[in-house]
């Protein structure tokens, strides 16, 4: 959408990627809609088959399912802080092999380095 300039109509703003997420959720698009847990048909002409919808909530669904399966158990993981700015030390593994501690800067940079779990450990 970006790359095809679609911006907001006033204020030329680009569209964000939470507006483009609650589009492609959004049922009234096939000319149904839910209302207190009961699905109703609309008199609206539907922009999309609920073929097409349900393939694309399949989609979505899968990359939330995908992302979860990825995470890992860590052994520091919610335990230790920066001992700099303080804020939490997250986990990743680097060439699939080894496993490195770093601060999550999440009041600003941090200029702590990253600390391999052995180094830990000790």
């Amino acid at each position: 959408m970006r790359r095809d300039g679609l911006v907001y109509r006033k204020s030329r703003a680009s569209v964000p990627t939470s507006a483009v997420h609650k589009i492609l959720r959004t049922r009234l698009y096939t000319g149904t809609f839910e209302w207190r847990g009961e699905l109703y048909k609309g008199t609206h002409q539907p922009l999309v088959t609920h073929e097409l919808w349900a393939h694309v909530q399949d989609i979505l669904d899968g990359r939330r399912t995908k992302r979860q399966g990825l995470e890992q158990n860590f052994a520091f993981s919610g335990l230790i802080n920066c001992g700099h700015c303080g804020c939490a030390l997250v986990a990743e593994i680097k060439k699939q092999k080894y496993v490195y501690y770093h601060c999550t800067g999440f009041k600003g940079n941090c200029g702590e380095p990253y600390v391999r779990e052995e180094v830990l450990e000790e």
